[in-house]
């Protein structure tokens, strides 16, 4: 029995590391999922806002509603800073104003790990949406 002494100890050290590189990945798989439905949530909402401003395009106080909103949105996670957003207003086939509100956001990875690649500008990963709604002419 004492040429068993310390197997499990062995075991646990060539299983650690497999085990927080698989942790790893998952925080950094998560926070990526959770910023990009965010990052959708901010432009649909942006998106709501500038379609209650009635009136043709250019409709400034509508785009720049759905700017405030998405601001805020992505503030209250803490990637306004890292965001861009843009917001424009086409006219529709009937006349009524079309809003469209792209929103990117940058941000690093938070281990550095990741098992599938995820969508990368530079070094930084990319978390984008896009919103197209019709406002009130």
């Amino acid at each position: 029995m004492k040429t068993r002494r310390g197997v499990a100890a062995v075991e646990f050290a060539l299983v650690l590391p497999l085990f927080i590189f698989l942790l790893l990945a998952t925080v950094d798989y998560g926070w990526f999922f959770m910023i990009e439905l965010a990052t959708t949530n901010a432009v649909r909402e942006g998106a709501r806002a500038a379609t209650t401003y009635p009136g043709a395009c250019p409709n400034a106080a509508g785009q720049a509603a759905a700017r405030s909103v998405v601001t805020t949105y992505l503030r209250q996670i803490g990637q306004d800073a890292k965001a861009t957003t843009d917001v424009t207003c086409t006219t529709g086939a009937v006349g009524e104003p079309v809003f469209q509100v792209v929103t990117t956001v940058l941000m690093p990875q938070l281990t550095g790990y990741s098992l599938i690649p995820m969508p990368k500008t530079g070094a930084l990963v990319r978390a984008s949406a896009q919103v197209t709604m019709r406002g009130v002419p």
